[in-house]
Order: C-alpha cells, then sequence, then structure tokens
C-alpha cells in the first residue's frame, strides 16, 4: 500500500509545525513549502519558496513534478493566497484544505452557537482577510478542486503567544507577567464564554478530514472540547506555573477603543461540535488544564534569563499527559471516535447586566443563560445522536402547556394575552389594483442592512401577474421604495422563498409556476435564486436551482451541514409534501424526497432540537382540525416519521419556529382556530412543549380591497434574532407589510 502523500505550506510554524510533525508520525509522506528560515522537522521533504513570490512559487512546486493527496494551506491571509492556491494545486492535488479563523465572525452578530453562515462578516483586519482567501478558493475551485475550509477558534499551545481576551491578548510577556505576581487585565473580568482548541487536536482534526469525502465542499466550525469563561484560560496557565492568577477587570469600551485589533475575542465564541464530526473529524480531547501543562513544560525549558530561572525553581513538576498518538497504520481517515466531551460546571462571573450595556455588545445574552445551553452543544458526537430514541406519538402530540390557559382552546380569550415588543413600522403600503394582494414577506439582515421580501398581486392570491419585490433598511423603521425582484409574467405567477445566505453570499429565493384561473403552460415549475451583488447594491441575473419545487421555509443547515428545506413540489397550490436536503456542493444539488403524510400536510417548518434531531411542523390540510402536526427526523431530515396531531391549536395558517441565542424556541403562530387575530409568540425550553405565550398584534383589522384568498389579520409571520431583539415580518389582511420588533428580553421575562 502506498504512503499518502501530504503538501502543507508553512511547516515550520505554530500550527503547520504541529501538522507537520504529526503527519511524519502517522507515516504520512509529508512535504512542506516554506522560505527555510526556521528549522525545518525531521522526515519531511522541503520546497524552498516564499509564496508572496508567485511565479518562484509556481515553478518550484512544479519542480517536483508531484502530486499530493492533500494539500493544506495554513499560511494563506489575502484573496491572492487563495486565488494561487486554486491556480497552482488544482492539477496537482485531490483535496485542498485551507485554514481559516473564527475571526472572520462579526463580533456585534455573533449568534450562539455560531453558524457558518452568519448574520454578519468582519469588514476589515486578519478576519477579513481570511474570509478573502476564503471566497477566492470556492470562486476558482468549481467542480475540479475539492476543498475544505476550517474555522478554528482561539489555538493555544506550546511556542505561540498566549492570551484570549484584550488587554492580554496574544501577548508573549503573559507567562513572565503571572510568575511576577502581576494582575492580569482582562476586558469585563474575562467572563466571555470560548472553546479553545489545542494546537495538537487541530492538528488530529485536519489529518482526519483528508480523505473524509463528507468534508468535501464544507465550511466547518472546528471548536475545542470543552466550553469555559476566558478567564478560566488564565487561571488554567497560572495553575499550571504554580501562581494563583490575580486579574484586574477593565472596561470592555476602553478596550475596543485600545486595542481595536482584538474586537473578535470580545464576545462569547460558542459552536457546536457536531458538524465537524458528522464530516469525518477526530473528536478534540485535551483538556484547557491538560494543555496548559504542556505549555509551562515548555516554557520551562524555553526560559533562560536568571530572574525566570529563579521563579521556574518554584514551579510544581506535574505529570504532563499530553502526546501525539503514534498510529500503527498510515491511514488518514478517521477510525470514529466516540469519547465524550469534557464540561464546565462553573459558574459564570454574573456581569451579564453590564455586559449588555455596552453598546456594540448589545447581542450578547447573559452569560448564566449562555452557559446553562452551551453545555447541551457537547457531547453530541454523532454515535450520541444515532443512539438516542425518537419521542413517542403522544409526546409528539404534547406540543401546548401553558399555565392557567384551559385545555379547550375554544374558551381561551386570545386577546387577553401578554403583550410583547414595540410599535411596528410599515414596510409596504398595498395599492389599489396594482398590488392590492401582498403576501409571503421575508426578513434578513446582511451586509450591514435589513431586507425585506414579499410578494404582490393585482387584486388575489396566485393570480397571472403575481411578482415579488424587496426594500432596504439601516434600522428596520424607515424602508426604501419596493425594488422589483422578479418583475410580471403574464400566464404565471412568482410566490417569495425567502433569504438564503450561503457561503459568504446572499441569495434572494422565488418560485415561478402556472397561476390560478389560466389555462396549464406545461412548463415545469421551479426555484430560483438571484444573487446580491454588492457593486451595484442589486440583485443580479436568477438561475434555476431546483426543478417542480417550491419551499416552505429557506434552507437552513442541518447537523450534518446539508442545507435542509421543507416544502412541496407540482404545478398548483396543494402539491404533495417534499424535503430537499443538499445544496453544499452546487447551489442547485438536491436530494428531494416526498414526506409521509403528504396529502395532509401543508406550510412545513423544521427546526434542530438540543440532541441534534430535528422537528416538523405543519399546518393541516383542509378546515378541521385546526391544529398543528408534528413530524420527527433522527437522521438528519433524511427520513421523517409520520406526522401526528398535535394539542397545538392554530388558525390554519403559516408559522415560523426560531431558535434564540440563550436556548429558548419561538413559535410565531395564530394560536386563535377562529380567524388570524391575534399573531402571537409561543416559547418553549426544549422546542417541543411550549409553555409560554404572549401576543405581538392583537387589534382587530379589516381589509380595504376584495380579493381571492383574503382576509383579516396577521399572515405568515416570520422572524430572525439580530443583536438581542427577534425581527418579525408578516402582511396585514394580505395588503400591507409590516415589522415588529421583540426584544429578547421581554420574551425571558415571561417566565419569571
Amino acid at each position: 500500500m502506498n504512503r499518502p502523500r501530504l503538501l502543507i505550506l508553512g511547516g515550520t510554524g505554530f500550527l503547520s509545525g504541529a501538522l507537520c510533525r504529526l503527519a511524519v508520525v502517522r507515516g504520512v509522506e509529508t512535504w512542506i513549502v516554506t522560505r527555510g528560515r526556521r528549522p525545518v522537522p525531521e522526515g519531511v521533504t522541503l520546497i524552498r519558496a516564499d509564496r508572496d513570490e508567485r511565479d518562484e512559487f509556481a515553478g518550484r512546486v512544479a519542480e517536483t513534478g508531484l502530486t499530493w493527496d492533500a494539500v493544506v494551506d495554513c499560511i494563506g491571509f489575502t484573496p491572492g493566497h487563495g486565488e494561487q492556491d486554486v491556480a497552482v494545486f488544482r492539477e496537482r492535488t485531490r483535496h485542498l484544505l485551507f485554514i481559516s479563523s473564527d475571526a472572520v465572525y462579526d463580533p456585534r452578530r455573533r449568534q450562539h452557537p455560531q453558524p457558518v453562515e452568519p448574520a454578519g462578516f468582519v469588514n476589515h483586519g486578519y478576519g477579513h482577510g481570511k474570509l478573502g482567501c476564503e471566497n477566492a478558493i470556492r470562486r476558482g475551485a468549481g467542480d475540479s478542486l475539492a476543498w475544505t475550509i476550517l474555522r478554528p477558534p482561539h489555538i493555544f499551545g506550546p511556542g505561540a503567544a498566549l492570551g484570549c481576551l484584550p488587554p492580554a491578548f496574544r501577548d508573549p510577556l503573559l507567562p513572565r507577567r503571572i510568575l511576577a505576581g502581576e494582575p492580569i487585565a482582562l476586558a469585563g473580568g474575562g467572563c466571555f464564554l470560548h472553546q479553545p482548541i489545542y494546537v495538537d487536536d487541530l492538528a488530529r482534526v485536519i489529518l482526519s478530514l483528508v480523505n473524509a469525502n463528507a468534508a468535501r465542499g464544507r465550511t466547518l466550525n472546528v471548536p475545542g472540547p470543552a466550553i469555559t469563561m476566558m478567564r478560566t484560560y488564565y487561571e488554567a496557565l497560572a495553575a499550571a506555573l504554580g501562581r494563583e492568577l490575580r486579574v484586574e477587570e477593565v472596561s470592555i469600551e476602553g478596550c475596543l477603543k485600545s486595542h481595536p485589533q482584538a474586537a473578535a475575542a470580545l464576545c462569547h465564541r460558542l459552536y457546536d461540535p457536531a458538524p465537524v464530526v458528522a464530516a469525518g473529524a477526530e473528536l478534540p480531547s485535551t483538556t484547557l488544564e491538560a494543555g496548559m501543562q504542556a505549555v509551562a513544560a515548555a516554557l520551562r525549558l524555553d526560559f533562560a534569563d536568571d530572574a525566570s530561572r529563579s521563579a521556574l525553581s518554584h514551579w510544581p513538576q506535574q505529570n504532563i499527559n499530553v502526546s501525539v498518538t503514534t498510529q500503527p497504520s498510515v491511514s488518514m481517515k478517521n477510525p470514529h471516535h466516540s469519547q465524550s466531551s469534557n464540561r464546565t460546571d462553573e459558574e459564570p462571573c454574573g456581569r451579564s447586566k453590564r455586559l449588555a450595556a455596552v453598546p456594540s455588545m448589545a447581542a450578547l445574552p447573559g452569560c448564566r443563560l449562555l452557559l446553562a445551553g452551551a453545555s447541551l452543544l457537547l457531547g453530541m458526537a454523532a454515535g450520541d445522536v444515532r443512539a438516542a430514541a425518537r419521542p413517542t406519538d403522544a409526546a409528539l402530540a404534547r406540543m401546548f402547556a401553558v399555565p392557567g390557559l384551559p385545555a379547550d382552546a375554544a374558551q381561551i380569550d386570545w386577546g387577553r394575552l401578554p403583550s410583547v415588543g414595540a410599535p411596528p413600522s410599515l414596510v409596504f403600503r398595498g395599492v389599489e389594483n396594482e398590488s392590492a394582494f401582498t403576501h409571503h414577506p421575508k426578513i434578513v439582515f446582511w451586509d450591514g442592512r435589513f431586507f425585506a421580501k414579499w410578494n404582490d398581486g393585482y387584486v388575489g392570491e396566485d393570480f397571472p401577474g403575481q411578482r415579488v419585490r424587496y426594500a432596504t433598511s439601516a434600522d428596520a423603521a424607515r424602508w426604501s421604495e419596493p425594488v422589483d425582484l422578479t418583475g410580471r409574467e403574464d400566464d404565471r405567477r412568482y410566490t417569495t422563498g425567502g433569504f438564503w445566505i450561503r457561503d459568504g453570499e446572499l441569495y434572494a429565493l422565488a418560485a415561478l409556476r402556472d397561476a390560478s384561473g389560466s389555462p396549464p403552460t406545461g412548463k415545469q415549475p421551479v426555484l430560483l435564486a438571484y444573487k446580491w451583488d454588492r457593486r451595484t447594491r442589486r440583485f443580479g441575473d436568477r438561475q434555476v436551482i431546483a426543478v417542480d419545487y417550491f419551499p416552505g421555509n429557506i434552507p437552513e443547515r442541518a447537523p450534518d451541514g446539508d442545507w435542509l428545506m421543507l416544502g412541496k413540489g407540482g404545478v398548483g397550490s396543494w402539491g404533495p409534501m417534499k424535503a430537499a436536503k443538499g445544496g453544499v456542493k452546487a447551489i442547485n444539488d438536491w436530494n428531494i424526497r416526498d414526506l409521509p403524510g403528504a396529502g395532509t400536510l401543508e406550510e412545513a417548518e423544521w427546526y434542530t432540537l438540543p440532541n441534534r434531531h430535528l422537528v416538523a411542523h405543519f399546518r393541516t390540510r383542509g378546515p378541521n382540525p385546526k391544529v398543528l402536526m408534528r413530524s420527527y427526523s433522527t437522521d438528519n431530515g433524511v427520513t421523517w416519521s409520520n406526522p401526528v396531531l398535535t394539542n397545538f391549536p392554530e388558525a390554519g395558517a403559516r408559522h415560523h419556529g426560531v431558535r434564540l441565542s440563550n436556548g429558548m424556541y419561538a413559535l410565531l403562530v395564530n394560536p386563535n382556530p377562529a380567524n388570524r387575530i391575534p399573531f402571537s409568540i409561543a416559547l418553549s425550553k426544549d422546542g417541543l412543549v411550549y409553555d409560554r405565550i404572549a401576543n405581538v398584534r392583537a387589534e382587530e383589522t379589516s381589509a380595504r380591497w376584495a380579493g381571492r384568498a383574503k382576509s383579516k389579520g396577521y399572515h405568515y409571520m416570520r422572524g430572525f434574532e439580530h443583536e438581542g431583539k427577534l425581527y418579525t415580518i408578516y402582511s396585514v389582511n394580505k395588503e400591507d407589510i409590516e415589522v415588529t420588533v421583540v426584544p429578547i428580553a421581554q420574551l425571558e421575562a415571561l417566565y419569571r
């Protein structure tokens, strides 16, 4: 059997050196490209070249005449480096792995856990350079070069400057300061949460993904094994040095001004480990304490001055349990580890109120809520998820259990529920005989602006000429004039499919189908995507991404990393319900399957539960019963259980479930079976049983004009969380589009 052949760009640095040493130990034929200014690890073959001398770099690689099983770029920092990777290695490797960073995420728009398709990316500095490199690889690779992008958080270990939080951020003198008994200045006292990863663990993750087909075409966050406070990082280092940490708490505002380059660290940095494990990675296992002991052991050898030697003589001699494991096999395939992750039971600093008061940190939920919910992310390796059984039908049926409300929905006075939310803002007001019907609203925040989208028709729903339009806003209060996305067609109708953030780009989706009351056209229904152009500030030309499919919800990531939509096929409005899964290798790469109970379901929605299983909600097709139905999936949406009727009352409308950053679930719904008043938000702590509910809009309404499928009330609500608020959008009487902003704190208060 031939040895795997690996090329590392770098090879003598902190991470690249660790990866190089591990590859050699595991019997991999290891090559490196470096300028040759540092000692080269034993057992590797050197290509001496400077990547910033592009012709020289390409020539030296070409001179080898070789191809590699994988190329790992540890030193890409600019879009030009990404373009270079594609140009030089397209014909020379089967798999390109690029090591990016979680610094690409805008710290002001962090989500918990942070998805790889975020609410916002940074637009400057180190993270912006890494993001540019990522995008250059995605654009240039096409179908001929397989790639994987890894975004690790804070990496620590011997040989790196230490410190994860300003002002003590990547400070090469940090160990000496601790040894000298100096107080260490930390923003907010170090109360932010994170998942640091030990350098050798990250090297093992990288090697385990080299031959992992499930990782190809994926961007993956790579967290360490435990969620801890950043203060604990410094405490672990101090303990390994035989000292007690002294902390000087400094203001977050001051740190932002004096250390703007470290803004990416001034936030909670939480990630779900399930996607990278499902892609085939070895599970990181080195504890923070063990990693810091290894750091301390290396420092004993490195410190040379008399004062440090004197201080070091008092260090406790500890057994260090961190080493690279020698593998007898040269295979780089993942052996499917199932070890459990380490958890933290520590109490946070209790500074959540003060943190929330900082304007740029307004999106941060309290540490206590986050730490409680964050522990649910750990121990969710693929084996754990598969082993858990789905709930019984009886458990799925019990969905509505609000204390103090009658079990019989007909006896509930829906107008007397608690109220939440700010006064509404008007996005668009319908125009008689032009856009007297407006419906299917969607909302998102992207590139510093809010986007709202809807479809409108001349008089009623689904007639020929129905189109999709959008508006933008800087504050979700004052909206631009509508912009036409699709135009009108004389014999068919467009329906909005929502916004999709994919690989750092924004797409507006729309379905094109035959219209009601018109002869069949014989044309296939299609799902279209329009990509946002940052230069022109407009959506570009349409592209077909699915045939015979209309999504009920926007594509969202399943725990295995695939995109997943639930919707329906067919030409008309009542086609069979289907699930579309994929969208990773290409925007039009979908596996579409029928859902069970397809003839009885309508208006599909789904979200991920804390155990990484999925639950789907539907309205019933037909006049009765007016309750939601549910299905359950234990395999990332590949298969679903037969739907069961629940006890959650609703008006026969569309609803929307959102998992909030504090771990709660919010269900936007019309709970009154009689009509679509009120628009309410129900809350659940586990995503299965909703035990709180409040009204967002409960005023009586009346339509200005008659039209097909029009009725009074608040229709087809959608929402998303941004900077500590839930932004909701809905149509009023299917004539106007409005937005109501609900502070997350108001929802949390329903449990007090």
